[in-house]
């Protein structure tokens, strides 16, 4: 389901929709494909996007757990992560019943920062520091991702449901008068053109992985 359909077909919504059907035919689906028959499978699982809280203090002890669960400074540790779990229900995102019923290392080992594993360690904790606001919404695309059935259909409502949450934590972050969180939703929108223009592949690939485990029914 496309994000400018959902939204319906009158003014700045049916602009969107046309931006979003040119973006569909830029993919080209049949490059999708065959670009993940030859996608990088990582076992940290798959390499997507995710994001650290910034709201959480820092603490030595953090950086010990953090190690222990892969060494990667992107990485989230037991507490943090259940602050984001807590953040996502508070903020009544659509991902947050999901989230909440999977165990808390689980969730840990699916997370691994922001951007895909092509960009360097300094532009994914830069882009990590600059969506650290999305962090519950990210978690929540990154579950999506490592359950990927492979259909575009999936894909594209895993995309559409990371962009409302974006949208809801932009609202319960700022008041409706503060300029933040109409900045917010302008984050929110690129997030989303983002994934869906560049998520094609490791959603493919994340799929593929499931099958080579035995995951798949």
């Amino acid at each position: 389901m496309s994000l400018g359909r959902a939204h319906g077909q009158g003014g700045d919504e049916a602009e969107f929709s046309d931006r979003h059907d040119a973006c569909d035919v830029h993919r080209g689906r049949a490059n999708r494909v065959q670009a993940a028959q030859h996608a990088d499978i990582h076992a940290d699982g798959c390499g997507r996007p995710a994001l650290r809280v910034g709201s959480v203090p820092r603490r030595p002890q953090d950086d010990a757990q953090r190690r222990a669960h892969g060494g990667c400074a992107m990485k989230l540790t037991p507490p943090e992560m259940e602050a984001l779990v807590a953040k996502a229900r508070d903020a009544k995102l659509s991902c947050a019943v999901h989230i909440a019923s999977l165990p808390i290392a689980e969730l840990c080992r699916i997370y691994n920062g922001a951007g895909p594993e092509w960009l360097s360690d300094s532009a994914r904790k830069k882009l990590t520091h600059w969506l650290r606001e999305f962090a519950p919404a990210i978690v929540g695309h990154d579950v999506a991702y490592e359950e990927s059935d492979g259909k575009l259909d999936s894909f594209e409502r895993a995309n559409k449901y990371l962009y409302d949450d974006c949208v809801k934590l932009a609202n319960y972050n700022h008041p409706w008068w503060s300029w933040r969180r109409y900045v917010g939703r302008a984050k929110a929108l690129a997030v989303y053109e983002a994934v869906e223009l560049l998520g094609w592949v490791q959603w493919l690939a994340c799929y593929n992985r499931r099958k080579d485990l035995g995951r798949v029914a």
